[in-house]
């Protein structure tokens, strides 16, 4: 089951490199939830897909770099440095992630970053 976990989390990962949106989202289940570092909650796959998309077309680009992952039944903990461009600025931001996850089979319940 891990393995399955484990292609899910690189799929997000893939999906954020690629600023899809809507491939992001569609990890989750239909009334996942997502809790961004500054406290921010949105919940199901379109309203993910909103605010991710929101956010992507903000990047000129995005780099992800996946260091740590360690799973405990239906959890996993996902450190990660997470790099981005910013469109209209030109500026680079790099920032270290920690991602705590909740899944129900392969989809993802609820993601939390700090």
């Amino acid at each position: 089951m891990n393995s399955e976990r484990g292609d899910a989390i690189a799929a997000a990962a893939e999906a954020c490199r690629e600023k899809d949106a809507v491939g992001f989202a569609s990890l989750f289940t239909f009334d996942g939830e997502l809790v961004l570092a500054g406290g921010q909650k949105f919940k199901g796959q379109e309203a993910i897909a909103r605010v991710t998309a929101a956010y992507f077309a903000t990047c000129e680009e995005i780099g992800i770099e996946i260091e740590d992952i360690r799973y405990d039944g239906d959890r996993a903990v996902i450190e990660w440095f997470w790099y981005s461009r910013d469109r209209s600025t030109g500026k680079s931001k790099r920032r270290e992630n920690t991602i705590v996850l909740h899944f129900q089979g392969k989809a993802i319940a609820s993601w939390r970053e700090s």
